[in-house]
């Protein structure tokens, strides 16, 4: 296994003898592989590249939260997420672990504006190798503050049309009483109608101008603002469509990752949520498939089941039911395997395992007993024996076993007659005379009936 961290130098085999220089040198690459990963309070914190921005607005400083940069050399593509203090106010530089300050730029190439940077906002500072400096793919509050101005504007002459057309009725109003007063007030009358109608001419100006045709001292007039703010509105829009399109691609997605989406409940209103509440609707939404489909009884070889690869970070693959049933049959045969009894475990009825037909041949394969002295002999043992005197010797048992039966076979070691005999008290019945040579063998049977009670029987031939 390679990756990042870790690279394995011994491959141990299962169940072999390793050197401990090897261990020691394969542990001590896990634990620099440890050194790298990010401390525990950073990952339970769910942004370990999180860091909160220091210096000033314009002039950001931070200190890189997982390990100190010594240059930006091979930095390219790295992302610094900063929580920002205080709102800028015009160009802004940022400087990590107390290197030079670099530029900091739109999607665009362009500098960042008054604005963009939002105080209290979070925001992905990526380093630029090539280019020497750091894009902020979020920075488009100070073009969205700008379509707002522009909104707003056209709102202040909306209601400035609305005045002037107020203003013009009023004025009609008094015009028309000043009509109905003609024979006293006929070039009053006169004056009002034409202030009126002066009025009237005004307001207009003031709701329809065209766009970019000042009412009066550089103001404009309603539809002039609207204009602007739709246009204003449209390039923020497509800012965006164009920042996301021009955005570093991020593999894999993380927990607190955001998305937007039009919230359907909420008359498609702007909404954010995370990368952990889409996948607990993925999930959720996977078991109702799959609690719907449609049974079968009978897997097929090559049907696929999705697994978590434990050995590849949990990252999903596809099994096949050829390979499910190859590893549960291996699996099962080294189970048996290991639960069979040894030679050792039957010759001595020990253990809690099972017993096969060759294990148990195997424990009953004659074991070699030494006649070079006197014969003391553990019961657990053997099954059966055969024993060479060498002079003239006694036998003696320990751990006995009630009710078990074994044999040893008797002989000597040259033409001269060596003997046997039975040593203690709890050898029952009449105790054959045993005597041996090269060419006479005796074939000895003992029951232990009890702990105190063995049973002797020969055979000579």
């Amino acid at each position: 296994m390679t990756n990042d961290y870790y690279e394995v130098t011994t491959d141990f085999e299962p169940f072999t003898k390793g050197r401990s220089g090897q261990l020691d040198a394969e542990l001590a690459a896990i634990e620099s592989a440890f050194e790298l990963l990010p401390s525990i309070s950073q990952t339970q914190g769910g942004n370990p590249s999180f860091v909160a921005a220091g210096g000033t607005a314009n002039a950001i400083t931070v200190a890189n939260p997982i390990s100190t940069w010594a240059s930006y050399t091979g930095k390219d593509g790295y992302k610094i997420n900063i929580q920002i203090t205080t709102v800028n106010t015009g160009a802004v530089t940022l400087a990590v672990d107390g290197l030079a300050a670099k530029t900091c730029k739109r999607n665009d190439g362009a500098a960042l504006q008054a604005g963009d940077l939002a105080a209290n906002g979070f925001y992905d500072f990526i380093y630029d190798e090539s280019a020497g400096c750091f894009v902020v793919p979020e920075a488009i509050n100070g073009v969205l503050t700008d379509a707002t101005a522009q909104a707003s504007a056209a709102s202040s002459s909306a209601s400035s049309a609305s005045a002037s057309a107020s203003t013009a009725t009023t004025q009609a109003s008094n015009a028309s009483s000043s009509a109905s007063s003609a024979s006293t007030s006929a070039s009053t009358a006169t004056t009002k109608a034409s202030e009126a109608s002066a009025s009237a001419t005004l307001a207009s100006q003031w709701a329809s101008n065209p766009e970019d045709d000042d009412v009066a001292g550089g103001e404009f007039s309603a539809k002039h603002y609207s204009i602007k703010a739709a246009a204003s509105a449209a390039a923020a829009g497509g800012n965006i469509a164009a920042q996301i399109h021009a955005a570093t691609a991020k593999t894999p997605l993380v927990d607190n990752d955001e998305f937007g989406i039009a919230d359907s409940a909420a008359a498609y209103g702007l909404k954010k949520t995370l990368w952990s509440t889409i996948k607990s609707g993925i999930w959720t939404a996977l078991g109702v498939l799959i609690n719907g489909g449609t049974a079968k009884t009978t897997p097929a070889d090559n049907d696929l089941f999705a697994i978590a690869d434990s050995a590849a970070s949990n990252a999903s693959k596809k099994l096949t039911w050829a390979n499910i049933k190859t590893t549960m049959i291996a699996a099962l045969g080294e189970m048996a395997s290991r639960n069979r009894a040894t030679a050792a475990q039957i010759r001595g009825f020990t253990g809690d395992a099972g017993v096969t037909s060759e294990r148990l041949a195997s424990a009953a394969e004659p074991v070699t007993i030494s006649g070079a002295a006197d014969i003391s002999l553990d019961w657990a043992s053997f099954v059966s024996g055969t024993c060479q005197l060498t002079g003239n010797r006694s036998l003696s048992l320990s751990n006995v076993m009630p009710g078990t039966y074994k044999e040893i076979l008797f002989y000597g070691n040259t033409s001269s007659t060596r003997t046997l005999t039975f040593s203690g008290s709890n050898w029952k019945g009449d105790l054959p005379a045993v005597a041996v040579t090269s060419s006479v063998k005796c074939l000895v049977g003992i029951r232990i009936v009890s702990a105190t009670e063995w049973l002797v029987s020969a055979v000579e031939y």
